[in-house]
């Protein structure tokens, strides 16, 4: 999604989280992929696609029907989802890291 941010010529919208975001995923995702094995790295990636593809949903109708996107309720539902695929890839590493 950076690259829309940049060709739309939003650059405000790409925070420090956001680059955060991406970054690490590349790398926990190449890091379960090398030293993990059992797909550990597909969940990643599951969840992070799942997310940004409800996201990207949001993206298409704020650019389709703007007068909805701006005052769509569901808004903070895809960031309270974002938070929970934070939490929930979080615990999954955790306990991955910390238990044998």
């Amino acid at each position: 999604d950076t690259i829309f941010f940049v060709l739309r010529k939003k650059t405000r919208q790409i925070s420090f989280l956001h680059v955060y975001h991406h970054t690490g995923m590349v790398i926990i995702g190449w890091l379960s992929t090398k030293f993990i094995p059992g797909g550990h790295g597909a969940f990643l990636g599951l969840a992070n696609c799942s997310v940004h593809a409800v996201l990207y949903s949001h993206y298409l109708v704020t650019i389709l029907y703007p007068e909805l996107g701006r005052n769509a309720w569901w808004k903070k539902y895809i960031t309270q989802m974002q938070m929970v695929q934070f939490g929930m890839l979080s615990w999954h590493w955790l306990q991955l890291v910390f238990q044998p």
